[in-house]
């Protein structure tokens, strides 16, 4: 079930691991029966054993009271009424606590699986779905213990589960420690795992949320390169890097990750805090496929496109404007030119040289009533030229909708045809009700009614509360 880390060499393991082989084939108070050992480290050891009152397999992890220090056995503890106060599926679930004959004990969900570090080692570097997947349920598990003002200080593959169907769930809380509080180290030395260690804990000081935030961003890198950041022939070389040395950005290790993948890792692995996400459901939503990220002082690229090519139509309406008005104009004057008056002299009839008063007020007339006539036309053609009206885009009946849940990766149906997994879009008829059915393995069957936007559901256990 799980990959404990062997202690570091030269630092005082808190467990005396031969004292406690005779456990296995031991019942722990008449009901929980110790069946093999499946991890040990400087923190403890793991057993899976079976509820023999319930007939299930659990996982039971237990500390020798009278052979190690008191700052273990308080962390220890910590540990086990951490898990039983948060109920989150990101977090194994806490069955009972207890003591017999001088060993503490948490007795936990055994989780099926293999761990982020069991797979790494076998397959190397993991896809970019696959990385953007896990962070994000890590993410619901940070969340759920920074919402209680804790902190992990512990976030490495070897902690993290994947079970059969793909779910994540974050393990060993043995240094969770609350906002605010000191460091625990050993010997000097801070308490972590040197390749994933933040380069405020290195350094000693005070640690945040934003703390588990880069050691999550040390997994994303190693999963989409295949290496960490950071690696030495020694711890404190190791964290001598973590303090003080810039990582090369992902896509210069791997191009055929996207674009913004690699900026989202780079914002985790920022060395101040401040610089990186500010939460877990920040770096949740900046791990998603249609995050897009603008990096500081450039405006993007769909926004500059749109500008330019609203400027390039501008100018051309305006020049086709101008041409229609020179059209219009010279029109007129034309016009004009064609009705004006011209004088003749009759060489023929001396006799007529002058008309009559009448026949010149009625020449005058008709010649102001037609100037004032192209007046009025020339005007309006000036005034108002002739645009073509643009056509009116048709409006798409159909609307994507994304469907989501608490916890993801949630079977969706349709009746009986099964759509997807959470998180999943999905496109219907605008105006149109569905109704969906989300299925999960340990959780009850979940209506989702959706019309024409994103709805989310939070499953609840089959087992209720721990």
């Amino acid at each position: 079930m799980q990959d404990l880390e062997p202690a570091s060499s030269g630092l005082k393991t808190p467990l005396d691991l031969k004292a406690i082989d005779f456990l296995v084939g031991q019942v722990l108070e008449s009901r929980y029966r110790i069946d093999e050992e499946v991890g040990r480290g400087g923190m403890g050891v793991v057993y899976r054993g079976t509820d023999l009152t319930l007939s299930r397999p659990i996982a039971i992890k237990t500390i020798l009271h009278n052979q190690s220090d008191d700052e273990a056995l308080n962390r220890f503890i910590f540990e086990a009424k951490t898990l039983a106060q948060i109920e989150n599926p990101r977090l194994v679930p806490v069955y009972a606590v207890g003591q017999d004959e001088g060993y503490h004990y948490i007795v936990m969900k055994f989780l099926e699986g293999e761990t982020l570090a069991d797979r790494l080692k076998r397959e190397g570097a993991q896809s970019p779905d696959f990385t953007r997947d896990l962070i994000q349920q890590v993410c619901e598990a940070l969340h759920a213990l920074h919402s209680k003002n804790l902190i992990h200080r512990d976030i490495k593959p070897a902690n993290l589960m994947i079970s059969p169907e793909g779910s994540i769930t974050v393990m060993d809380l043995g240094i969770v420690k609350r906002v605010g509080e000191d460091n625990p180290s050993i010997s000097g030395i801070a308490i972590g795992t040197p390749r994933y260690m933040p380069p405020e804990a290195v350094d000693n000081k005070p640690l945040d949320p934003r703390a588990d935030l880069y050691s999550l961003g040390v997994i994303a890198y190693q999963m989409l390169v295949g290496a960490t950041p950071f690696n030495g022939p020694t711890p404190m070389s190791i964290l001598y890097q973590q303090a003080h040395e810039l990582p090369a950005r992902v896509r210069d290790k791997a191009n055929q990750v996207p674009k913004n993948l690699d900026f989202a890792v780079d914002i985790a692995l920022q060395k101040l805090p401040e610089k990186r996400f500010q939460s877990a459901q920040e770096m949740s939503e900046a791990f998603q496929a249609h995050t897009e990220f603008i990096e500081p002082g450039h405006k993007p690229l769909r926004l500059i496109a749109f500008i330019l090519i609203a400027g390039l139509l501008g100018v051309l309406m305006s020049k086709s404007d101008i041409f229609k008005w020179q059209q219009t104009t010279n029109s007129a004057n034309s016009t004009l030119g064609k009705n004006a008056p011209v004088k003749k002299l009759d060489t023929d009839n001396k006799n007529n040289k002058t008309a009559s008063k009448a026949e010149h007020q009625q020449s005058a007339s008709q010649l102001e009533q037609k100037t004032n006539k192209n007046t009025k036309v020339t005007k309006q053609a000036i005034s108002k030229p002739t645009l073509k009206p643009t056509p009116k885009p048709k409006l798409s009946n159909s609307v994507k909708v994304w469907l989501r849940s608490q916890p993801r990766n949630a079977k969706i149906y349709l009746g009986k045809k099964y759509i997807g997994k959470t998180p999943h879009k999905y496109s219907k008829e605008r105006g149109e009700t569905k109704v969906f059915t989300l299925k999960l393995q340990g959780f009850k069957d979940q209506r989702l009614v959706v019309k024409d936007s994103d709805a989310k559901a939070q499953l609840k256990s089959v087992f209720g509360g721990f």
